[in-house]
């Protein structure tokens, strides 16, 4: 019901999910997985009741199960490694302010790892205004420091999966296509609309999308 929804709202199917509360099991996994989904977010903020995760023995397994997960899963978990979320602290320095976020992000980068960045709502629009303003300055940092540094592409689920799958992904939003290559040689990738397109190694291309109009996926 939720994917049929989704894709009445915004025209195009889901391809990640995040479970309310973190709760889910191996059931869920598997309708996820029936209905095309490729991406559950928060892996490891799973609460499964069939673990016990409050017990040493729950906690083992679920580290096990979580192991398992991503060497045989069809589903890919994507993990929120850095935090943005001082919480009304208008200081960069502040424990997980813009700063720290930062110096994480970049350690991802050199990594070659996407850097997922965790900042809640509460922080952006609190009705404190005190709180509201500490969180956007915090924000406005990093994206400043970011762009100080050399910048970043911000990708969406879909993206970060294919890139991690096989090292080039294809993107069709509304009247746009992205396309990433970011292995060591070039590819030759077939698009959504059958157009093909020559990338050369770590290299992002945008062009339109010749889609037919009522395949077109609503921005």
């Amino acid at each position: 019901e939720s994917v049929r929804r989704f894709a009445g709202r915004f025209g195009r199917r889901p391809t990640s999910v995040i479970a309310p509360d973190y709760r889910w099991g191996r059931e869920d996994e598997s309708a996820w997985v029936s209905l095309g989904l490729r991406v559950v977010q928060a892996k490891r903020e799973q609460v499964d009741p069939a673990l016990a995760p409050h017990t040493l023995l729950g906690r083992v397994r679920k580290r096990v199960g979580r192991w398992w997960f991503a060497r045989t899963g069809t589903l890919m978990a994507v993990e929120r490694t850095v935090d943005l979320e001082p919480y009304g602290d208008p200081d960069p320095d502040a424990p997980q302010g813009a700063r720290g976020a930062h110096r994480e992000l970049e350690a991802a980068f050199e990594r070659g790892e996407p850097g997922v960045l965790s900042i809640h709502r509460v922080p952006l629009v609190s009705r404190s205004t005190a709180i509201a303003t500490a969180g956007r300055r915090q924000l406005a940092e990093l994206l400043g420091l970011l762009e100080r540094s050399g910048g970043a592409r911000f990708l969406v689920d879909a993206e970060v999966e294919q890139l991690s799958r096989r090292g080039w992904s294809v993107l069709s939003r509304g009247e746009r296509t992205w396309w990433r290559n970011w292995t060591d040689h070039p590819v030759l990738v077939e698009g959504p609309d059958g157009r093909r397109q020559a990338l050369l190694p770590r290299t992002s291309v945008v062009s339109g999308n010749f889609l037919p109009s009522h395949q077109k996926s609503h921005k």
